[in-house]
């Protein structure tokens, strides 16, 4: 047993703060020396008090003072609980170390996404149909990084202006476009807006006007080209104008496989689907032929997704529906007129008994119908007599060439133009053939027996039964007095024009207007194929200005803080540690023995 007196330093503040000598035997355990130094001090003793040594070595209260070689007139420190106490000594080296890490690493990650990783932004732009009754305006999109040089385009937006683009006026051409522009252009993320193209196409319609009227047309085309250029987008001279039917044909094709995902990589001629679109004005076909007869007429080539493949495509413009039905009562007023030229009512057999239909000389005054049978304010009255097998001989007098050229009907068609394999490839047939074989109720696939037979029952009826037929349509738009002429035009067309003959070769035709949930046309096909011309943006940091200056401020912040965390956890670490005998010991202490 050995007294010794020791010198103990509270850390705390009121009843159980300041310096205390104890005097005590070393045999005893250390909670002793706490308990006598809360005796003295009048403070209340409190379980989680400890001691710690000049070693930092925390004293178990229960072990026996001399355990800790304690010699006479050390310090010892009042301590609280220890895990609290090993936050203060130790954990502000820890967080500061935390801090330390986030800030580097995040200023880092800032500086590479800001300076060395960058995105290449969407592409956008605008495909504008100009047909003859409305223009449909389409925002596409596709990633900046394309597919071997081919963009992997989607629609994003359309928008519509009613009336044909030939009937606007030179000054209302702003009226026209800039709601539908101002909409589309919203739809266009910011770092793209800069970069985003207009491409034009007027179809059919315009194509009809230039034959007409080419100073017209010319100045129609120029007026667009004039408000491109004062709108935000970006416009190439060259992809505003009248594009060439087989253009047209060529980009239907292109949409349909496009969506169809067979042009993602070249395989055999069958392995793709041909297209069909039957419009207004004109009627396209268009498929791939094999490399044999890449050098024949009417074969395009085109480089899809880095994959080369020749398009058969062939135009007829004055084949549309509404110029052949003006071409189908040319004829009949052609047929029917006596010598004197007085005749004035003309039996119609493609339109149902008991329907009238009475117009003027300007109605046959497109380039579609030959001038010279027109009188000048003659009234032309066409009765319906609802006779089928007379409505299939005219209207094949229509598409048979020898009997068109005989008729001097003009805009005749040669069906060997067509090449005969066609009828051994899988079609998609869609506007207006989508529209009439929805109004028969023909399937979207159909034998041509069954096709046909749809087509007569319509063509029976009388105007008052399609009256009844129209009453339960959900077409209330549809004319169902001209219905019975575009199915058997549409049926002519296929069999007697382009060789589906038999049930088999027509049962690969699909009658649809949309793949995959998308709407079949030209625009689509247009617009995958100008991606091949239209180079990607400018790469744009990953990280915009205003998100990088704030969170380099943040990072710093964390550099900061975490030094500031060293130097704190450092200063409580030399409190922690340096203990020293008080030279300044207070010099009235109360001195206790315990022996």
């Amino acid at each position: 047993m050995t007294v010794i007196t020791v010198v103990i330093e509270s850390t705390f503040t009121g009843p159980a703060g300041g310096f205390h000598h104890i005097t005590i035997d070393d045999s005893l355990p250390v909670q002793e020396l706490i308990s006598q130094f809360c005796l003295a001090k009048g403070a209340e003793e409190n379980p989680s008090y400890t001691l710690m040594n000049r070693s930092n070595v925390y004293l178990d209260n229960k072990r026996p003072i001399s355990a800790f070689f304690i010699k006479d007139g050390d310090l010892l420190r009042l301590m609280g609980n220890r895990n609290k106490t090993r936050w203060i000594f130790g954990h502000w080296l820890i967080a500061a170390a935390i801090g330390m890490f986030v800030g580097i690493l995040g200023i880092t990650m800032c500086v590479l996404l800001y300076a060395v990783f960058r995105n290449i932004p969407d592409n956008y732009a605008m495909v504008i149909d100009a047909g003859s009754t409305h223009t449909d305006m389409i925002l596409y999109s596709w990633p900046g990084s394309k597919r071997n040089n081919t963009g992997e385009v989607t629609q994003v937006h359309l928008c519509s202006a009613a009336g044909g683009i030939a009937e606007v006026s030179l000054e209302n051409i702003s009226v026209y476009f800039k709601p539908c522009f101002d909409e589309s252009y919203a739809f266009i993320k910011d770092e793209s807006q800069k970069n985003a193209e207009v491409l034009f196409g007027a179809t059919a319609g315009m194509r009809l006007l230039n034959q007409t009227d080419p100073k017209k047309a010319s100045d129609v085309i120029t007026g667009v080209k004039n408000y491109f250029r004062e709108s935000d987008w970006q416009i190439k001279e060259r992809n505003v104008g009248i594009i060439a039917g087989s253009t047209e044909g060529v980009s239907g094709w292109i949409t349909t496989n496009f969506l169809l995902q067979t042009v993602l990589k070249k395989g055999s001629v069958d392995d793709t689907s041909g297209a069909m679109d039957l419009g207004g004005a004109s009627t396209q076909i268009s498929f791939e032929v094999s490399d044999s007869f890449k050098d024949s007429e009417n074969v395009y080539p085109i480089t899809l997704f880095g994959n080369r493949f020749y398009i058969f495509s062939q135009s007829f413009i004055c084949h549309g529906v509404v110029q052949s039905l003006m071409r189908y009562r040319a004829a009949l007023v052609i047929e029917q007129s006596n010598p004197e030229g007085e005749t004035v009512d003309f039996k119609s057999p493609c339109e149902p008994l008991g329907g009238n239909f009475s117009t003027n000389s300007s109605y046959f005054s497109s380039v579609c119908v030959r001038a010279d049978f027109v009188k000048g304010g003659q009234t032309y009255n066409f009765v319906g007599t609802g006779n089928y097998s007379e409505c299939q001989r005219v209207i094949s007098n229509l598409l048979n060439y020898t009997e068109c050229i005989n008729a001097k009907l003009g805009h005749c068609v040669d069906p060997d133009k067509i090449p005969a394999e066609a009828t051994r490839r899988r079609f998609f047939a869609f506007a207006a053939y989508s529209y009439i074989t929805t109004d028969l109720h023909i399937p979207m696939i159909s034998s041509r027996v069954e096709a046909e037979r749809r087509i007569k029952v319509l063509c029976d009826y009388t105007k008052a039964q399609l009256v009844g037929v129209k009453a339960v349509s959900k077409n209330k738009k549809r004319k169902f007095e001209t219905l019975c002429f575009e199915g058997q035009y549409m049926f002519t067309l296929l069999s007697e024009l382009y060789g589906f003959k038999t049930d088999d070769e027509w049962t690969h035709i699909s009658f649809t207007n949309q793949v995959k949930s998308t709407t079949l046309g030209w625009s689509l096909g247009y617009m995958v194929n100008a991606t091949e011309e239209i180079a990607a943006a400018p790469p744009i940091p990953k990280l915009k200005v205003l998100p990088f200056s704030l969170l380099i401020v943040l990072f710093v912040i964390f550099v900061l803080l975490s030094i500031a965390f060293s130097i704190h956890g450092y200063k409580k670490g030399k409190n922690a540690t340096g203990y020293q005998s008080s030279s300044k010991a207070p010099s009235q202490k109360s001195v206790i023995s315990v022996l």
